[in-house]
């Protein structure tokens, strides 16, 4: 069982629970997607993420407002990469557990539902719960069972399934998945959805399974008839910050500030510049989530692939994807003008260095990529058109408008 499993992995866990599979082959199932990390086994189930801090001390590292915490264990890295997770023994090297309990109450000490579910947790993370050589199954299995209980797995099953027959019931239920999974940062310990959504954390989790088109679970996708709402685009000020001691002896705050980007001012050398500037605003700022949504659906759906052995699950699993992204944003795409289809384009191969024509061919084939670009130049669309800011003027100025979009200064 891994530490403060991921919502990704819990998000496969439920859905295989809900699904009838018994509890041994829902933990299998969920474990591997653990190998898509590309890491020992071992070391995958040492390890989880917390939000929104960032921090360099101890056994943890910042990673983008993320911050991975990782249990030690007896033999260190060797010991990862030599025994299966059964065999490891944990080990209280560097005083980790009390450093895991200050970044779990400064990441959630103020969300919502930090005073209900703590109690839960914090016994088993406190310094008598853990023992130096106690095995990495017997302190983990506590935390998942705590866990379950906290989401109130087979309360919220029964649930569901009573309200199946009530078409009204399961659209509310449905609309309430929807808002749930929007909230998902597949990475973050499960613990983290919990103190902020409570127990509605688990309808986020079955959003896939309940007809709710949702990015969880390794990149699984469900279709849903109604119009998707628009993604939102973050803004983070900061990646993280950590504390140190200084040469006073007192305790130090380190705020790790994002880069920010200065631009000369703009000068228009008629009407017609200025508004075809403040068009291409308007299309950036409508194309740019789009963009980073599918970035992120092209990490995790690679993600996922890497655990279907079989090469033809993997064309079905491709092909449905295909068919339900389809079917989900194409009253999306209808109502983008012309331009705007050009933008985002543009905006994917910025955000995934290369062109959208490259990324459909290396995961639907040749075939399928040279239909949707013969579709595409139907309506004046070129799927291999690059992006180059530092020698296409237009493409500098769309380089230009989402930096300042992305950190808020436009």
């Amino acid at each position: 069982m891994p530490y403060l499993a991921s919502c990704r992995w819990y998000g496969a866990y439920t859905s295989a629970l809900y699904a009838g599979m018994p509890e041994e082959e829902a933990v299998a199932s969920a474990n591997a997607l653990l190998a898509a990390g590309g890491h020992s086994p071992g070391r995958e189930m040492t390890r989880t993420a917390v939000r929104p801090c960032g921090v360099t001390r101890a056994g943890a590292s910042a990673d983008d407002g993320e911050m991975l915490l990782s249990v030690p264990v007896a033999g260190g890295a060797a010991a990862l990469k030599r025994l299966s997770p059964e065999e490891l023994h944990v080990s209280l090297h560097g005083s980790w557990p009390r450093i895991h309990r200050g970044a779990i109450n400064a990441c959630y000490g103020r969300t919502p539902w930090f005073p209900h579910f703590q109690p839960l947790f914090a016994p088993l993370l406190s310094d008598s719960g853990i023992r130096e050589g106690m095995s990495f199954g017997s302190f983990s299995l506590p935390l998942h069972k705590a866990t379950a209980e906290a989401l109130d797995i087979d309360g919220t099953f029964r649930a569901l399934r009573e309200s199946s027959g009530d078409e009204t019931a399961m659209n509310r239920i449905r609309d309430l998945a929807r808002r749930e999974a929007r909230e998902i940062y597949p990475r973050e310990a499960l613990l983290g959805l919990l103190m902020r959504r409570g127990r509605n954390a688990l309808l986020g989790l079955l959003a896939g399974v309940l007809g709710v088109v949702a990015f969880i679970a390794g990149g699984s996708v469900a279709a849903l008839a109604a119009e998707p709402e628009a993604p939102r685009l973050e803004t983070k000020v900061y990646t993280g910050y950590y504390y140190f001691v200084d040469e006073y002896g007192d305790t130090v705050r380190m705020t790790l500030i994002r880069d920010l980007y200065v631009y000369p001012p703009l000068k228009f050398k008629n009407k017609k510049q200025e508004e075809f500037y403040w068009r291409t605003v308007r299309d950036v700022r409508k194309t740019l989530p789009y963009a980073k949504l599918a970035f992120a659906t092209l990490c995790e759906t690679y993600e996922y692939i890497q655990t279907i052995p079989d090469k033809k699950q993997r064309e079905a699993h491709l092909k449905r994807l295909e068919h339900d992204i389809f079917e989900q944003y194409k009253p999306v795409m209808k109502n983008m003008t012309k331009s705007q289809g050009k933008v985002l384009l543009k905006l994917i191969n910025r955000e995934t260095d290369q062109s959208s024509y490259n990324i459909v061919k290396a995961f639907l084939g040749s075939f399928r990529a040279g239909f949707w670009q013969t579709f595409g130049r139907f309506f004046g669309m070129n799927m291999k058109a690059g992006f180059d800011p530092d020698k296409n003027k237009d493409d500098a100025t769309i380089d230009r408008i989402a930096t300042l979009i992305e950190q808020g200064t436009l």
